[in-house]
């Protein structure tokens, strides 16, 4: 890099630093760095330390000290002024020979790591190891973390979310299952396009004993400033019995209580379904008189026991096939 010295002439010393002093105070009025060049961008700090490195150059060619030249540049820039330890290390190496001013070639990452190539090498690795974390894909890559982050969210656009908790993996036969009932209800619409009006559906969930309120509820009117009003979080209490209740297209058809701390057994479901029937027959008499209803219930195992098909077929009860355990 030319810095314009060759046509410069100097009789004495003195010359020589009023010079500098002038052209350094040029070159500040140029860059515009009066209050401090960590105000610059980066490129134009690059632009402020090589100057710097010109100066200290300059001082060497004059057999100028070392000390001497840290001087003059603080009195030249007394808040910018390069430390010490750097005045002296380049002052050093221009002494020794150096002559470019140009920071030497350093060892390690290059400096943009974000390329078309490893933005490659980053995807192969992916599609080979969903699971890979940052450091894996840093120790098989050399790129650091932050570099393989950006990566991944700006170019891949992925996003690393964790497997979804399902009840269970559904075997072939379960699926054959589902597939089978949706064939039937398919073939039953085709058939009857009213058949869903005809489905009796019942399940069992547990009721607790607490009624709570609601945020609507506990909302009252208070002046501004005022702490809001405090309530504790609702805990299921130990007091719960069982609900199994049975729905149509028009609401409820039967519904009852188990005794407490009592679950549904092949023989309790089995008085639950005749107790149903009565109900249909006294809720529902059209239906019950054509016997134009269909049972659909799951498939929990007091509801599939040998009981209940003998029943069902001997009070000739429809029913639809109940889809296994869902995956989604």
């Amino acid at each position: 890099m030319a810095h314009g010295l060759a046509d410069q002439r100097f009789q004495n010393r003195e010359e020589v630093e009023n010079w500098l002093d002038e052209w350094i105070a040029t070159k500040l009025k140029l860059f515009h760095f009066f209050d401090s060049i960590h105000k610059l961008p980066k490129s134009w700090e690059d632009v402020v330390y090589l100057t710097m490195r010109i100066c200290i150059e300059f001082c060497v060619k004059l057999q100028i000290s070392a000390t001497e030249t840290f001087e003059m540049l603080n009195k030249a820039l007394p808040n910018d002024a390069p430390k010490r330890t750097t005045v002296f290390e380049w002052h050093s190496r221009f002494k020794a020979g150096r002559i470019s001013i140009e920071d030497d070639p350093r060892q390690g990452r290059p400096k943009f790591q974000r390329t078309n190539e490893n933005v490659q090498k980053i995807t192969d690795l992916i599609k080979e190891n969903p699971r890979t974390t940052l450091l894996e894909l840093e120790q098989d890559t050399g790129i650091s973390k932050t570099t393989i982050g950006r990566i991944i969210a700006e170019d891949l656009k992925l996003k690393k979310t964790p497997a979804k908790f399902i009840p269970r993996f559904l075997t072939n036969e379960q699926k054959l299952c589902r597939l089978a009932t949706c064939e039937d209800m398919l073939e039953m619409t085709r058939t009857d396009p009213e058949w869903k009006d005809k489905i009796i559906t019942g399940d069992e969930t547990w009721v607790y004993g607490y009624d709570p309120e609601t945020k609507r509820q506990s909302a009252e009117w208070r002046g501004q400033g005022k702490d809001r009003a405090k309530k504790s979080r609702i805990l299921k209490s130990r007091n719960k019995v069982l609900l199994v209740a049975f729905l149509g297209n028009k609401g409820i058809v039967h519904h009852e209580y188990l005794p407490a701390g009592q679950t549904v057994i092949k023989e309790m479901y089995l008085g639950i379904l005749r107790r149903l029937r009565e109900a249909i027959r006294k809720k529902r008499p059209e239906k019950w008189t054509n016997g134009d209803w269909i049972l659909h219930h799951d498939n929990a195992r007091p509801h599939t026991a040998h009981l209940m098909p003998k029943f069902l077929a001997k009070n000739l009860t429809s029913t639809t096939l109940f889809p296994r355990h869902r995956t989604k």
